[in-house]
């Protein structure tokens, strides 16, 4: 991991949706018995996707020209960061331009729970000094937007609570914003003081917020809310409020 702040990639899984999308597949391409060897890129690059879609790393680091760990480490590290049980890779195309030839695949990794990840890539294939086709390998190539020294994480999230609607299409329920108006004991400069301003502005008589300040558990120095108000109601008196010490 490179030194400095660590990038991270998020993939959101909520409501069984992922952020990309591909199809689903797989191709079934056994490594021949010379050792990863192939005289056809795109023989090599569909026994690439194979071993990763198998996690058979080190079938995968051996079709990898140079040194093969920190791409062993990155599928390894993306399946356990995301949790995936099962991996799809299929071989969309591919051309050679020059000494290099470039391929595009898709992938479906599943994540038990959750749902499946999809997305397309690409690889790209050079020879090596025995003239076979090697994947050369970046960050890139296990997700296009993963970068150097980048990380997988999961992010679950949930959309917005549909309203409730009556029978004549009324909504029963809204969300509104809220503030929680509360003290922290311990920064109460003029209790008595204090207690005037919310009475005259929310109302809160200074029995009940003597009562929420003396309640069994409390500390000096927690939040101890006082009382919930709309954000429209708060913007009309947090002038008022929020200066006073202990706010």
């Amino acid at each position: 991991m490179s030194m400095g702040t660590t990038k991270r990639l998020w993939l959101v899984l909520g409501c069984l949706t992922a952020v990309v999308a591909l199809g689903v597949g797989g191709l079934l391409l056994a490594l021949g018995g010379g050792g990863g060897q192939a005289a056809d890129p795109r023989d090599a690059a569909t026994a690439y996707l194979d071993a990763w879609q198998g996690q058979r790393w080190h079938a995968l680091g051996a079709l990898i020209i140079g040194n093969s760990a920190p791409a062993r480490a990155a599928y390894q590290a993306q399946a356990k960061a995301l949790g995936v049980n099962t991996i799809r890779a299929r071989l969309l195309a591919g051309r050679r331009a020059g000494k290099r030839w470039t391929g595009k695949f898709t992938t479906t990794l599943h994540v038990p729970g959750a749902g499946d990840i999809r997305y397309n890539g690409a690889l790209s294939l050079v020879r090596d000094r025995r003239q076979a086709w090697k994947v050369a390998w970046t960050p890139a190539t296990v997700h296009p937007k993963l970068p150097a020294g980048g990380a997988f994480a999961v992010e679950r999230a949930f959309p917005p609570r549909a309203p409730i609607i009556g029978v004549d299409s009324i909504p029963l329920t809204s969300d509104v914003q809220a503030v929680d108006v509360g003290l922290v004991p311990q920064r109460i400069k003029d209790r008595a003081g204090l207690e005037a301003a919310l009475q005259r502005s929310l109302g809160i008589a200074p029995a009940d917020v003597e009562a929420k300040l003396n309640a069994p558990g409390v500390h000096p120095d927690y939040f101890v809310p006082i009382t919930t108000i709309t954000a429209a109601q708060y913007d009309t008196v947090d002038q008022d409020i929020y200066p006073l010490p202990g706010t």
